[in-house]
Protein backbone atom coordinates (compact mmCIF):
# COMPACT_ATOMS: atom_id res chain seq x y z
CA UNK A 1 0.00 0.00 0.00
CA UNK A 2 1.86 3.32 -0.67
CA UNK A 3 1.80 6.09 0.93
CA UNK A 4 -1.23 7.80 -0.19
CA UNK A 5 -3.71 5.31 -0.02
CA UNK A 6 -2.42 4.87 3.68
CA UNK A 7 -2.83 8.55 4.29
CA UNK A 8 -6.64 7.94 2.89
CA UNK A 9 -7.01 5.30 4.97
CA UNK A 10 -5.91 6.78 8.27
CA UNK A 11 -8.09 9.99 7.22
CA UNK A 12 -11.20 7.69 6.90
CA UNK A 13 -10.07 6.29 10.77
CA UNK A 14 -9.83 9.68 11.99
CA UNK A 15 -13.39 10.95 10.90
CA UNK A 16 -14.98 7.75 12.27
CA UNK A 17 -13.22 7.52 15.59
CA UNK A 18 -14.96 11.48 15.36
CA UNK A 19 -18.23 10.99 14.32
CA UNK A 20 -18.70 7.93 16.98
CA UNK A 21 -17.74 10.14 19.76
CA UNK A 22 -20.01 12.85 18.60
CA UNK A 23 -22.78 9.97 17.73
CA UNK A 24 -21.76 8.53 21.34
CA UNK A 25 -21.91 11.40 23.39
CA UNK A 26 -25.46 12.13 21.59
CA UNK A 27 -27.27 9.00 22.58
CA UNK A 28 -25.95 9.36 26.13
CA UNK A 29 -27.52 12.78 26.62
CA UNK A 30 -30.77 11.67 24.72
CA UNK A 31 -30.56 8.73 27.64
CA UNK A 32 -30.95 10.71 30.11
CA UNK A 33 -33.36 12.86 28.32
CA UNK A 34 -35.81 10.29 28.07
CA UNK A 35 -36.15 9.63 31.45
CA UNK A 36 -37.78 13.10 32.11
CA UNK A 37 -39.70 13.10 28.55
CA UNK A 38 -39.97 9.96 26.99
CA UNK A 39 -42.33 10.84 24.13
CA UNK A 40 -40.60 14.23 22.91
CA UNK A 41 -36.89 12.69 23.34
CA UNK A 42 -37.68 8.32 22.69
CA UNK A 43 -37.52 9.08 18.75
CA UNK A 44 -34.70 11.23 18.83
CA UNK A 45 -32.46 8.16 20.66
CA UNK A 46 -33.96 6.04 18.24
CA UNK A 47 -32.15 7.88 15.36
CA UNK A 48 -28.91 8.82 16.89
CA UNK A 49 -28.65 5.14 18.03
CA UNK A 50 -29.26 4.33 14.36
CA UNK A 51 -26.87 6.51 13.64
CA UNK A 52 -23.95 6.02 15.37
CA UNK A 53 -25.18 2.13 14.92
CA UNK A 54 -24.17 2.94 11.51
CA UNK A 55 -20.64 4.60 11.90
CA UNK A 56 -19.75 1.23 14.05
CA UNK A 57 -21.21 -0.75 10.74
CA UNK A 58 -18.13 1.39 8.23
CA UNK A 59 -15.32 0.22 10.60
CA UNK A 60 -15.75 -3.13 9.21
CA UNK A 61 -14.87 -5.59 11.71
CA UNK A 62 -16.44 -8.35 13.28
CA UNK A 63 -16.79 -6.71 16.12
CA UNK A 64 -17.75 -3.48 14.77
CA UNK A 65 -21.00 -5.48 12.91
CA UNK A 66 -22.03 -7.00 16.72
CA UNK A 67 -22.29 -3.03 18.14
CA UNK A 68 -24.37 -2.01 15.08
CA UNK A 69 -26.44 -4.72 15.71
CA UNK A 70 -26.78 -3.99 19.05
CA UNK A 71 -27.50 -0.15 18.59
CA UNK A 72 -30.07 -0.95 15.80
CA UNK A 73 -31.57 -3.22 18.10
CA UNK A 74 -32.03 -0.68 20.69
CA UNK A 75 -33.29 1.97 18.14
CA UNK A 76 -36.24 -0.15 16.71
CA UNK A 77 -37.33 -1.39 20.51
CA UNK A 78 -36.91 2.72 20.86
CA UNK A 79 -39.42 3.01 17.99
CA UNK A 80 -41.69 -0.05 19.20
CA UNK A 81 -42.12 1.46 22.38
CA UNK A 82 -42.79 5.33 21.46
CA UNK A 83 -46.70 6.07 22.20
CA UNK A 84 -46.34 10.15 20.74
CA UNK A 85 -48.01 11.46 17.96
CA UNK A 86 -45.21 11.48 15.32
CA UNK A 87 -45.36 9.09 12.07
CA UNK A 88 -41.90 7.36 12.69
CA UNK A 89 -43.27 4.36 9.97
CA UNK A 90 -40.64 5.59 7.53
CA UNK A 91 -37.79 5.61 10.14
CA UNK A 92 -38.48 2.27 11.31
CA UNK A 93 -38.64 0.79 7.51
CA UNK A 94 -35.32 2.23 6.90
CA UNK A 95 -33.72 0.51 10.47
CA UNK A 96 -35.25 -2.32 9.60
CA UNK A 97 -33.91 -2.47 5.55
CA UNK A 98 -30.18 -1.64 7.81
CA UNK A 99 -30.73 -4.61 9.30
CA UNK A 100 -31.24 -7.13 6.91
CA UNK A 101 -28.25 -5.87 5.27
CA UNK A 102 -26.41 -5.85 8.20
CA UNK A 103 -27.45 -9.49 8.85
CA UNK A 104 -25.72 -10.46 5.37
CA UNK A 105 -22.25 -9.42 7.21
CA UNK A 106 -22.89 -11.53 10.78
CA UNK A 107 -22.49 -15.15 11.86
CA UNK A 108 -25.20 -17.57 11.17
CA UNK A 109 -26.92 -17.90 14.68
CA UNK A 110 -27.04 -13.78 14.75
CA UNK A 111 -28.37 -13.57 11.16
CA UNK A 112 -30.90 -16.19 11.47
CA UNK A 113 -32.28 -14.17 14.57
CA UNK A 114 -32.02 -11.03 13.30
CA UNK A 115 -34.26 -11.99 9.87
CA UNK A 116 -36.12 -14.31 12.21
CA UNK A 117 -37.54 -11.38 13.88
CA UNK A 118 -37.90 -9.24 10.88
CA UNK A 119 -39.94 -11.78 9.23
CA UNK A 120 -42.32 -11.88 12.23
CA UNK A 121 -42.47 -7.52 12.00
CA UNK A 122 -42.98 -7.57 8.62
CA UNK A 123 -45.76 -10.46 8.75
CA UNK A 124 -47.73 -8.32 11.54
CA UNK A 125 -47.37 -5.22 9.09
CA UNK A 126 -48.37 -7.00 5.99
CA UNK A 127 -51.61 -8.52 7.49
CA UNK A 128 -52.95 -4.60 7.45
CA UNK A 129 -51.14 -3.95 4.16
CA UNK A 130 -50.39 -6.88 2.09
CA UNK A 131 -49.47 -5.06 -0.89
CA UNK A 132 -47.47 -2.78 1.17
CA UNK A 133 -45.73 -4.92 2.84
CA UNK A 134 -46.02 -8.33 1.45
CA UNK A 135 -42.62 -7.74 -1.15
CA UNK A 136 -40.49 -7.25 2.14
CA UNK A 137 -42.40 -10.65 3.86
CA UNK A 138 -41.16 -12.44 0.25
CA UNK A 139 -37.99 -10.55 0.39
CA UNK A 140 -36.90 -11.75 3.80
CA UNK A 141 -37.87 -15.77 3.40
CA UNK A 142 -35.74 -15.75 0.33
CA UNK A 143 -32.85 -14.39 2.57
CA UNK A 144 -33.28 -16.81 5.22
CA UNK A 145 -33.45 -19.22 2.48
CA UNK A 146 -29.99 -18.40 1.30
CA UNK A 147 -28.62 -18.12 4.74
CA UNK A 148 -30.40 -21.99 5.17
CA UNK A 149 -28.39 -22.78 1.95
CA UNK A 150 -25.42 -22.03 2.76
CA UNK A 151 -25.51 -23.48 5.92
CA UNK A 152 -26.27 -26.87 4.09
CA UNK A 153 -29.59 -27.25 5.77
CA UNK A 154 -31.61 -27.98 2.70
CA UNK A 155 -34.87 -28.91 4.23
CA UNK A 156 -35.28 -25.15 6.24
CA UNK A 157 -33.79 -23.62 2.94
CA UNK A 158 -36.66 -25.39 0.31
CA UNK A 159 -39.37 -24.71 3.09
CA UNK A 160 -38.33 -20.92 2.86
CA UNK A 161 -38.08 -20.66 -0.68
CA UNK A 162 -41.42 -22.31 -1.22
CA UNK A 163 -43.10 -19.38 1.39
CA UNK A 164 -41.51 -16.76 -0.39
CA UNK A 165 -42.97 -18.32 -3.71
CA UNK A 166 -46.54 -18.79 -1.81
CA UNK A 167 -45.97 -15.08 -0.80
CA UNK A 168 -45.07 -13.37 -4.50
CA UNK A 169 -47.90 -14.92 -5.79
CA UNK A 170 -50.30 -12.45 -4.04
CA UNK A 171 -48.89 -9.62 -4.79
CA UNK A 172 -46.51 -10.49 -8.71
CA UNK A 173 -49.91 -9.75 -11.00
CA UNK A 174 -50.32 -6.04 -9.27
CA UNK A 175 -46.87 -4.86 -11.07
CA UNK A 176 -45.15 -7.59 -13.07
CA UNK A 177 -42.09 -5.84 -13.77
CA UNK A 178 -41.78 -4.60 -10.22
CA UNK A 179 -42.22 -7.82 -8.34
CA UNK A 180 -41.93 -10.72 -10.93
CA UNK A 181 -38.02 -10.43 -11.40
CA UNK A 182 -37.54 -11.51 -7.39
CA UNK A 183 -40.03 -14.21 -8.16
CA UNK A 184 -37.61 -15.69 -11.11
CA UNK A 185 -34.64 -14.91 -8.75
CA UNK A 186 -36.23 -17.38 -6.09
CA UNK A 187 -37.02 -19.64 -8.68
CA UNK A 188 -33.14 -20.00 -9.86
CA UNK A 189 -32.69 -20.03 -5.46
CA UNK A 190 -34.53 -23.16 -5.66
CA UNK A 191 -32.80 -24.94 -8.90
CA UNK A 192 -29.45 -24.23 -6.71
CA UNK A 193 -30.83 -25.61 -3.44
CA UNK A 194 -32.13 -28.81 -5.87
CA UNK A 195 -28.69 -29.33 -7.72
CA UNK A 196 -27.22 -29.05 -4.08
CA UNK A 197 -29.57 -31.83 -3.26
CA UNK A 198 -28.83 -33.99 -6.45
CA UNK A 199 -32.27 -33.63 -7.67
CA UNK A 200 -31.48 -32.19 -11.19
CA UNK A 201 -35.39 -32.76 -12.47
CA UNK A 202 -36.57 -30.37 -10.05
CA UNK A 203 -33.81 -28.26 -10.45
CA UNK A 204 -34.25 -28.02 -14.23
CA UNK A 205 -38.29 -27.00 -13.58
CA UNK A 206 -37.16 -24.46 -11.12
CA UNK A 207 -34.71 -22.82 -13.73
CA UNK A 208 -37.28 -23.41 -16.45
CA UNK A 209 -39.62 -21.57 -14.29
CA UNK A 210 -37.29 -18.47 -13.64
CA UNK A 211 -36.24 -18.07 -17.57
CA UNK A 212 -39.82 -18.20 -18.59
CA UNK A 213 -40.93 -15.04 -16.28
CA UNK A 214 -37.45 -13.25 -17.41
CA UNK A 215 -38.69 -14.28 -21.47
CA UNK A 216 -41.71 -13.15 -20.81
CA UNK A 217 -40.37 -9.90 -19.06
CA UNK A 218 -37.61 -9.29 -21.88
CA UNK A 219 -40.87 -8.96 -24.34
CA UNK A 220 -41.70 -5.22 -23.32
CA UNK A 221 -38.87 -3.34 -25.45
CA UNK A 222 -38.46 -0.36 -22.45
CA UNK A 223 -37.81 -2.99 -19.89
CA UNK A 224 -35.96 -5.57 -21.92
CA UNK A 225 -32.20 -4.12 -21.18
CA UNK A 226 -33.27 -4.75 -16.97
CA UNK A 227 -33.91 -7.87 -17.42
CA UNK A 228 -31.04 -9.80 -20.13
CA UNK A 229 -28.66 -10.48 -17.37
CA UNK A 230 -30.37 -12.55 -15.33
CA UNK A 231 -32.17 -14.26 -17.79
CA UNK A 232 -28.60 -14.77 -19.21
CA UNK A 233 -27.39 -16.29 -15.51
CA UNK A 234 -30.27 -18.58 -15.60
CA UNK A 235 -29.53 -20.31 -18.95
CA UNK A 236 -26.28 -20.47 -18.48
CA UNK A 237 -26.62 -22.38 -15.10
CA UNK A 238 -29.74 -24.50 -17.37
CA UNK A 239 -26.32 -25.25 -19.62
CA UNK A 240 -24.59 -26.30 -16.95
CA UNK A 241 -27.32 -28.79 -15.79
CA UNK A 242 -27.94 -30.15 -19.16
CA UNK A 243 -23.97 -30.86 -20.12
CA UNK A 244 -24.00 -32.75 -16.54
CA UNK A 245 -26.57 -35.00 -18.20
CA UNK A 246 -25.09 -35.70 -21.29
CA UNK A 247 -27.77 -33.56 -22.76
CA UNK A 248 -25.24 -32.16 -24.88
CA UNK A 249 -28.00 -30.16 -27.43
CA UNK A 250 -30.09 -28.84 -24.95
CA UNK A 251 -26.92 -27.36 -23.25
CA UNK A 252 -25.43 -25.75 -26.32
CA UNK A 253 -28.75 -24.02 -27.35
CA UNK A 254 -29.17 -22.67 -23.72
CA UNK A 255 -25.27 -21.56 -23.79
CA UNK A 256 -26.00 -19.75 -27.43
CA UNK A 257 -28.72 -18.07 -26.43
CA UNK A 258 -27.18 -16.79 -23.18
CA UNK A 259 -24.42 -15.51 -24.93
CA UNK A 260 -26.63 -13.85 -27.32
CA UNK A 261 -28.15 -12.25 -24.77
CA UNK A 262 -24.85 -10.80 -23.48
CA UNK A 263 -23.59 -9.51 -26.54
CA UNK A 264 -26.87 -7.41 -26.40
CA UNK A 265 -26.05 -6.34 -23.06
CA UNK A 266 -23.11 -4.62 -24.30
CA UNK A 267 -24.26 -3.42 -27.40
Amino acid sequence: MNSDKRAEREQHRAWLRECIARCRAEVARYEKAVERRPNTYRPRLAEAQHTLGKFYWWRHTPASYRTALRLFTQALRNYDSYRGRRDLTLNRLTLMSDLQQLSLRLDDDRAEEVLLGLLSAYESMAAAAPLVYGEDVASTLWQLGNLHADARRFGEAERMYLRALDKHAEFDGEDPHRYRPATAQCRRSLGRLYEEMHDDARAEEAYLASAAILRELCEDPFERCNHLRSLARTLVLLADLCERRGACGEAARYRTEAEALEAERGA
